[in-house]
């Protein structure tokens, strides 16, 4: 962010403040477990202590890397080209509507073809 031109002092006090909010937020998330969890499970959580100190650094780890290729896709130009979804649905539905309009005309068709057949036969 800084060579985008965001100030250093401000980029570092976003990391700073980003690091103890999850630092606060996996405190928060043992706190509940632990209180939630019954005796085997206290035991497992207390056995495991250290994962709480190093998962702040890998979700602030895991950010960066998601907001480096965030940006990345932000820098790209366009050039995938679809059409709007609703366009996409509007022709799917027309399509099962010409489907299902074939179906009835053939089952009538049958059905007239069966009854003319039957009259000329005098049944």
């Amino acid at each position: 962010l800084y060579f985008m031109g965001y100030p250093l002092s401000l980029v570092v006090s976003a990391m700073l403040t980003m690091y103890v909010a999850y630092i606060i937020f996996d405190v928060l998330y043992m706190l509940v477990g632990y209180a939630l969890a019954d005796d085997a499970s206290r035991k497992r959580l207390k056995s495991v202590w250290w994962v709480f100190m190093v998962l702040p650094a890998f979700r602030y780890v895991t950010f960066w890397f998601r907001f480096g290729g965030f940006l990345e896709v932000l820098m790209e130009p366009p050039q995938w080209q679809v059409r709007n979804p609703w366009m996409q649905t509007a022709d799917a539905l027309l399509q099962i509507r010409v489907g299902v309009v074939a179906v009835i005309t053939q089952m009538s068709h049958s059905r007239l073809v069966s009854v003319l057949v039957q009259l000329f036969r005098g049944g």
